[in-house]
């Protein structure tokens, strides 16, 4: 059943005792009458969401019309941030098979309001992209473009695209590509990931006062588009600022990333460049 006051006190004390207690709160589908049945109990089938595991007050075979779920209770699985966490380091490969688990799990979710699932695709797409597996890539833009109905063409797909260019193609005009979707018309989730790989290209040209500009732009101005960027784009700031003599910058912007990225190699990253500061 949906969780009362005094239950979401108590989770939000569980909350306190750090992250192994949170995890222990499975991912539910909170239905329009108030009731909850967690994801792994249930499949899609046509238009209903069944039972498929005897779990407290349900039968398996019991089953739901779709419609009748009203939102996603949970936590997000730990491996989309560490796949976030991988993409951004430039392991876009390892970043995609860490989420193409997550992608069967919560794929009955897709259109289902706070899901998980919609992250963790867009986050695949870019993995799929920048690894030069376009076909993928495309399928899934399509199923993410799916769950928005009479919304066209979700913006992640024509973004998958503009990271495809061609390895032939001057950067000047990958940087014109990028740009169409940093502006503030655009989503916050996909600007941010075309900041954050705008900083990564001109970090890569040795431009690094543009690139500066651009990572702090993540965390500036596209804070909501996704933790796990801040904390890949404060560790690339704080790596400039460093060799500017900015320690105590670099130093700010590292223990962010510290407690943005935890329980991901960023996290890891951070840590270790902490500690060659001090």
């Amino acid at each position: 059943m949906m969780p009362t006051f005094l239950s979401r006190t108590l989770l939000l004390g569980v909350a306190l005792l750090g992250p192994a207690a949170m995890a222990a709160e499975p991912t539910q589908i909170v239905f329009k009458n108030g009731r909850s049945v967690p994801l792994s109990a249930l499949a899609l089938q046509g238009t209903n969401l069944v039972v498929t595991t005897p779990v407290e007050g349900y039968v398996a075979g019991q089953s739901f019309p779709f419609d009748s779920a009203d939102h996603i209770y949970g936590e997000r699985p730990e491996s989309v941030g560490q796949a976030i966490a991988l993409l951004a380091s430039g392991k876009p490969a390892d970043a995609a098979k860490l989420l193409e688990p997550v992608l069967a799990v919560h794929q009955p979710t897709a259109k289902i309001p706070g899901n998980f699932w919609i992250e963790a695709a867009r986050a695949a797409l870019v993995a799929y992209a920048l690894d030069g597996k376009s076909p993928r890539a495309d399928a899934i833009g399509k199923e993410i473009s799916d769950t928005r109905p009479g919304r066209g063409v979700d913006p992640f797909v024509r973004f998958g695209k503009a990271l495809t260019l061609p390895p032939s193609t001057k950067i000047e005009e990958r940087l014109e590509a990028l740009k169409d979707f940093t502006t503030d018309d655009q989503p916050a989730a996909v600007a941010a990931y075309a900041t954050f790989f705008t900083g990564k290209l001109l970090r890569d040209e040795k431009r690094d006062p543009e690139a500066l500009e651009a990572f702090l732009t993540v965390t500036g101005v596209f804070p909501t588009g996704s933790i796990f960027l801040n904390a890949a784009a404060e560790v690339n700031a704080a790596d400039i600022l460093s060799g500017l003599n900015r320690r105590d910058e670099a130093l700010a912007l590292l223990n962010s990333a510290l407690r943005n990225a935890k329980g991901t190699a960023l996290a890891d990253e951070a840590k270790r460049r902490l500690d060659s500061l001090k």
